[in-house]
């Protein structure tokens, strides 16, 4: 499994993306409640992300049925990024005067494409992995992707503190 060129570049690829994408997560919330001041609009986010992965879940089936596994991760990924850089642009020329509306429709559009990689991700372990080994590539591969989950979202809330001199009371 460790000779497996297929699943480390999954799972590699797989971690990077889950960094980002839970540091992206991150800063839309902060951003949100900043502009906002409001916890409805700001829950919104984690409400809009939820509902883009499971929409998701029922068209990703489709999706793949049709392309190779391969492909459809590459572009979900690909159109990923691009829907960030997106975001970014957006944010960037529209600062405090942004619309919501648009941000919450990019959210869910970024949910979505992020939403077919995870079942594609975990369709091509065995693919990529010896029947026998497939119990515990599953597992390293759940593993990873647990500890980066935790690491990163310690790292993003560290990244704005740091970046946006945020004060933290543990009271």
């Amino acid at each position: 499994m460790n000779k497996n060129k297929g699943f480390i570049k999954l799972i590699t690829g797989q971690t990077i993306a889950n960094i980002g994408d839970t540091i992206y997560i991150v800063v839309i919330i902060m951003s949100v409640f900043s502009w906002t001041n409001s916890v409805f609009a700001t829950s919104l986010i984690p409400v809009l992300v939820t509902g883009g992965t499971v929409v998701a879940g029922f068209i990703s089936p489709v999706i793949t049925s049709r392309f190779r596994l391969e492909q459809v991760l590459k572009i979900s990924q690909f159109c990923k990024t691009l829907l960030l850089f997106f975001m970014t642009f957006y944010l960037y020329l529209r600062g405090s005067t942004m619309n919501l509306l648009v941000l919450y429709s990019l959210v869910v559009m970024i949910s979505c494409v992020d939403g077919c990689s995870e079942p594609i991700s975990r369709a091509l372990i065995p693919i990529y992995v010896k029947k026998e080994k497939l119990i515990q590539a599953n597992g390293i591969f759940n593993s990873i992707l647990q500890i980066v989950s935790i690491g990163s979202w310690m790292l993003g809330t560290s990244l704005l503190i740091f970046f946006f001199h945020l004060s933290v009371d543990l009271v």
